[in-house]
């Protein structure tokens, strides 16, 4: 039903689901029938490929949903991480910082507004627990934390770079 809500409110005409429940393969969401990844997202007039693949591969991309200068920022970011790891003194920190914070204003200006207002309805849905895509990683829509940016740099942000993953919040699994 939250998934039908969304494709409503947002005015979904073409909505490609690749997986549901998987009883033996995935996180605990596939194989209770609590997740669902959507690959493709359409309306009238505009159809997105849930797709971020190459984001992290050095030069150009043909992925519409990745710009050059995009990768250029998210390479100046994680090799700010890298220094700071290193040096931990405050300005190699602050620089890490804006280095981050230039390639995290990049993906917000650049992510879809389709995708933007189907995360938006479904943080909203008091049954969603989680919803991470090629974008934005949100492990619990109801804590106080914000979201991540995907960056790609962990197992779990690399398995969502090509697809929308949402898990329906159930008490005897998660509470």
């Amino acid at each position: 039903m939250a998934l039908f809500d969304m494709a409503r409110h947002t005015q979904l005409s073409q909505l490609h689901i690749t997986s549901c429940w998987r009883p033996s393969l995935g996180s605990i969401a596939h194989r209770a029938g609590l997740g669902i990844d959507i690959d493709v997202v359409a309306t009238s007039n505009k159809r997105i490929n849930i797709n971020r693949v190459g984001l992290t591969v050095p030069n150009t991309s043909d992925n519409p949903n990745i710009t050059t200068h995009e990768k250029e920022l998210l390479a100046a970011c994680t090799n700010a991480r890298l220094q700071e790891k290193l040096h931990r003194d405050k300005e190699t920190r602050e620089a890490a910082k804006a280095n981050c914070d230039s390639w995290e204003n990049e993906v917000e200006k650049n992510e879809p507004q389709l995708i933007r207002s189907i995360r938006r309805k479904l943080q909203a849905l008091e049954v969603v627990e989680q919803i991470l895509d090629p974008w934005y990683i949100e492990l619990n829509t109801k804590d106080s934390k914000s979201q991540k940016t995907n960056a790609q740099s962990s197992d779990n942000e690399r398995i969502h770079k090509d697809h929308l993953h949402i898990t329906i919040k159930d008490a005897k699994i998660y509470d």
